[in-house]
């Protein structure tokens, strides 16, 4: 019988939406040749739709490819369903594919590579595809990649209309910043919510895990779970009863947590962060808060080994007229036996024509910048200083006027007191710039030919104050003339004052 016959032999007891032809394709792999069979078909029809009663005149494995033969005989998809993965195409490869007619049932082994088009991409060992249930199991050296997230295991039952199965014993690797996840068992679950396909929820339920956002290889710290919820539409992580732990051992204990997936303005945990020093091993767990648009807070707890509990918190806020920070750290220190903190405030405001600034730092104790790890205030300071401005800029011609007024008040890190520190209540600083017409010298008017002359001046009264009772004034006022003038090969310049 020629190849010719064998294929219309076959042919014609198959439905008509699809094809099979038992030609091969050959690929050179290593100097061997080896058969490709090929299978695609549509989920909503193609071999569900086999005839119980007709079997295909083979003995068993039959390389060859099935496909739809034509757009115009492809099934309609179904307006309003609520399975997301119905009805479309899935391509299947393999080294050998058996045929199961009767029961509905393709399988295939070796090099098994499934694609269901802009849903999900397959590759197994074997793989076994049942089409009255539109269900596929694959096994031996699974590799799924979902929605750009990246599973592999060693056996996956996954329904290809519904998009849910169960993955076991899988590493993944999510998609962006989210970490690399070790669980016993992925879910793939799916809530619908009466909408259709667009609808609903979509996301897989993780059970004993062990979850980190660092990748290198061991990590300096993970988190474990006996639940977790990875839920990409919403960007989070929430998980149930988590330890923490800083290499093998044990850190923190929470009945719940939750983080973002992708860096977005979203609430939940941040990376922990881990030290040492002097004052033993520290460990700090952040939290973030999205508030509203325009304020958020960080919340921290950091255990200190040798000192006790901190708790450090960031509160930021943001309008069109102003912003501003405030940072807070306070803890008991079992050394010392003492409540220690530190305090950082910055604003900004602008009041119709004026610009405020403030600046608040505080510290219960002199030497906390010294004693505990902080990045609000330098270490290396010898005072701590706040102070409050108000300033105004007046534009003039070819020139401007600036006034600026405020106190400044000064904490004394090496003093136990600061009842003879020097504090500035008020200053007032009154700055003007504005180009001359008539030379200062001769008194004759300029002309931009013969060079630029520009009066800078500033003016300046302190009020000291001591809290011992001294107080004391100081004027001070310092004119400038600037000429600057240009010639063939540059710049000829010069300030007098």
């Amino acid at each position: 019988m020629s190849d010719y016959q064998k294929r219309s032999n076959l042919q014609c007891h198959l439905p008509k939406s699809i094809s099979f032809r038992t030609g091969a394709r050959r690929i050179a792999r290593g100097g061997s040749v080896r058969l490709l069979a090929t299978l695609s078909l549509i989920l909503s029809g193609a071999l569900r739709d086999l005839p119980a009663a007709e079997a295909l005149p083979t003995d068993g494995a039959q390389p060859g490819t099935i496909h739809p033969v034509g757009s115009d005989e492809i099934p309609a998809i179904q307006k309003g369903s609520s399975a997301p993965g119905k009805n479309r195409p899935v391509d299947i490869d393999a080294d050998k594919m058996d045929i199961d007619q009767a029961n509905r049932i393709i399988t295939a082994t070796g090099n098994v590579h499934i694609v269901q088009t802009g849903l999900l991409e397959l590759r197994a060992d074997q793989a076994q595809f049942r089409s009255a249930t539109n269900q596929v199991e694959a096994s031996g050296h699974v590799h799924l990649v979902r929605k750009g997230d990246l599973f592999d295991g060693e056996r996956v039952v996954f329904d290809m209309g519904e998009q849910t199965g169960t993955f076991q014993k899988v590493d993944i690797k999510l998609h962006g910043p989210g970490g690399l996840i070790a669980a016993g068992t992925a879910d793939f679950r799916r809530e619908t919510s009466g909408q259709g396909a667009e609808g609903g929820r979509d996301f897989f339920f993780l059970k004993d895990v062990s979850f980190t956002n660092c990748e290198c290889t061991p990590p300096p710290w993970h988190l474990t779970s006996k639940e977790v919820e990875v839920d990409r539409e919403s960007n989070r992580i929430t998980a149930q009863n988590v330890r923490l732990y800083a290499g093998d051992v044990p850190v923190f204990a929470f009945p719940w947590w939750r983080q973002p997936l992708l860096p977005k303005r979203e609430s939940g945990f941040l990376p922990p962060y881990f030290r040492t020093g002097r004052n033993g091993f520290e460990a700090e767990i952040p939290y973030y808060w999205n508030i509203a648009p325009d304020e958020d807070a960080t919340v921290a707890l950091r255990e200190i080994s040798r000192r006790g509990l901190m708790t450090n918190v960031q509160y930021r806020y943001l309008d069109k007229d102003y912003k501003g920070t405030l940072d807070t750290s306070g803890i008991y220190d079992t050394v010392n036996e003492e409540y220690r903190g530190l305090l950082v405030f910055n604003h900004e405001q602008n009041l119709d024509q004026w610009k405020m600034k403030g600046h608040l730092e505080g510290s219960r104790s002199r030497d906390f910048i010294n004693d505990f790890e902080q990045r609000l205030v330098d270490p290396h300071s010898r005072r701590m200083e706040s102070s409050v401005t108000m300033n105004r800029m007046w534009a003039q011609d070819q020139g401007y006027a600036n006034i600026q007024s405020g106190v400044q008040w000064y904490q004394d890190l090496e003093q136990t007191t600061d009842d003879r520190t020097v504090q500035n209540l008020p200053f007032v600083t009154l700055t003007d710039s504005r180009l001359l017409e008539t030379n200062p010298l001769s008194g004759k008017r300029l002309d931009a030919q013969s060079g630029r002359w520009r009066l800078d001046s500033e003016a300046r009264m302190d009020n000291f104050y001591q809290l011992a009772g001294d107080i004391t004034q100081r004027f001070d006022v310092n004119p400038v003339v600037r000429f600057n003038r240009p010639v063939s090969v540059g710049n000829v310049s010069a300030v007098f004052g």
